[in-house]
C-alpha cells in the first residue's frame, strides 16, 4: 500500500512538471531580442568650400646645357623678364673650341687623303684601260678611293658635332617669360642636362590648392570658383577648375587642385597667396559611423530600424567619402531614419531589437 502511494505521487509530479518543460522549450526557440545602439540619420550642415593657395605659372620651362662644363656667366636673375632669343648663360668654351680646331684638322687630312686616293684610282684606271694593270689593282684603287670618301664624311660629321657642342655652350631663351628659379651660379661646374634656371609664362596662371578627401570627391573639372588675393578681397576674378590630382599626397593625404585664371589681374602675380571659394556644398550629406556599415556578399548595407515594430531590415546603400570615423551615404538613407550602429554582424533580417540608446 505504501508503494502504491509513492508511485502515485511521483506520476503526479511528472504530469505537473510537463507544462513547464514545454514552456522552456518554446522560449528557447523564439528569436532573441537584441539590444542595439542606434542613431537617427541627419544631414551635415552645408560646407563652405574656401581654401588658400598659391598663384603659379601654368607653363614653365627648365633650361639646361646639353654639354657639361664650368658656367662662367649668367645674365639673368629671379624676377627678370626675358624676351625670345635673349642670351641667358654661357659655359667656358676653351675645350670646346679646341675640339672644333681638332675636327677641322682631321677633316683637312681626310680630304687630302681622299684627293690622293681619287688621283691614284684614276691613274690605275688609265693603266687598266691600256692593258698595263690588272683588274685587281684597279678594283683595289677604287675601294681605297671609296674608303677615303667615307673618311671625309666621318670627319665632316665630327666637325659638325664639335661645332654644335660649341653652340650649346650658351643658353638662349626660346620664348618670352619671367625667371622664376635659378639653380646654378657663375663659376659652378654643371653637368649636361642639369637645370640652370626656370622661365615661366606669366600670361596664363593657376592657383594651386590642397583639399581633403571629402571635398575632392565633390569637385569636378570645369567648376567655377571665385579667386582673389588674400590681402585684397575686393579684387575678385572667376577661375575654372582645370585639374585634380589622380591621387592624394602620400604625406598630407590631400589632393592637389589647380584653378586656371585665363586673364589674371596684376594683383594675382606669380607667388601671390590667393583665396579660392567654390561656394557651399548645398544640402550637405547624410553620414553614419563606420561601425554601422555592413559589408557582406559584395554588398554594402545598413540595418534600418522600424521604431514602431522595433525590428531591423537590411538595406543596400551607396557610400560617399569618409573622414574622421564617419562615411557619407549618397543613396539609400534619408534623414530621420533609425540606423543600428553597433553589432551589425550579428543582426538578422526582421529580428526584433530593443532600442538601448542613441549615440550622441
Amino acid at each position: 500500500m505504501r508503494g502504491l502511494i509513492l508511485a502515485a505521487i511521483t506520476c503526479a509530479g511528472l504530469i505537473g512538471a510537463a507544462p513547464f518543460a514545454m514552456a522552456e522549450e518554446v522560449e528557447s526557440t523564439a528569436p532573441m531580442v537584441r539590444p542595439v545602439l542606434y542613431e537617427i540619420a541627419s544631414r551635415t550642415p552645408p560646407q563652405t568650400m574656401r581654401f588658400v593657395g598659391v598663384v603659379t605659372a601654368r607653363e614653365s620651362t627648365r633650361y639646361a646645357f646639353r654639354v657639361g662644363g664650368r658656367m662662367v656667366l649668367r645674365n639673368v636673375s629671379v624676377g627678370d623678364a626675358v624676351t625670345g632669343r635673349e642670351f641667358l648663360a654661357r659655359l667656358d668654351t676653351t675645350l670646346l673650341e679646341l675640339a672644333v680646331d681638332n675636327a677641322e684638322a682631321n677633316l683637312a687630312i681626310a680630304r687630302a687623303q681622299h684627293d690622293n686616293a681619287v688621283t691614284a684610282a684614276a691613274r690605275v684606271q688609265a693603266l687598266f684601260d691600256s692593258n698595263s694593270a690588272p683588274r685587281a689593282s684597279r678594283d683595289r684603287a677604287a675601294e681605297q678611293a671609296a674608303a677615303a670618301q667615307s673618311g671625309v664624311a666621318q670627319a665632316e660629321a665630327q666637325l659638325t658635332q664639335a661645332q654644335d657642342q660649341l653652340d650649346q655652350a650658351q643658353l638662349v631663351a626660346r620664348s618670352a617669360g619671367v625667371v622664376t628659379e635659378v639653380s646654378a651660379q657663375a663659376g659652378q661646374l654643371v653637368a649636361a642636362g642639369q637645370p640652370v634656371l626656370t622661365i615661366a609664362n606669366p600670361d596664363v596662371r593657376d592657383v594651386v590648392i590642397n583639399v581633403p578627401e571629402e571635398v575632392a570627391g565633390q569637385l569636378q573639372p570645369g567648376m567655377q570658383a571665385q579667386v582673389w588675393p588674400q590681402l585684397d578681397a575686393d579684387n575678385k576674378v572667376t577661375g575654372t577648375l582645370r585639374e585634380i590630382a589622380p591621387e592624394a599626397n602620400s604625406v598630407t593625404r590631400q589632393w592637389q587642385v589647380k584653378i586656371g585664371i585665363e586673364q589674371p589681374p596684376h594683383s594675382l602675380w606669380l607667388g601671390t597667396t590667393a583665396e579660392v571659394d567654390f561656394g557651399s556644398t548645398g544640402l550637405g550629406f547624410v553620414t553614419v559611423p563606420d561601425s554601422a556599415i555592413l559589408r557582406r556578399d559584395d554588398e554594402v548595407s545598413l540595418w534600418i530600424i522600424d521604431p514602431e515594430s522595433e525590428s531591423v531590415t537590411r538595406r543596400a546603400v551607396t557610400l560617399g567619402a569618409g573622414q574622421g570615423g564617419r562615411t557619407a551615404i549618397t543613396e539609400g538613407l534619408e534623414p530621420g531614419e533609425y540606423v543600428a550602429i553597433a553589432g551589425v554582424h550579428v543582426l538578422q533580417d526582421g529580428q526584433n531589437v530593443r532600442l538601448e540608446g542613441q549615440e550622441q
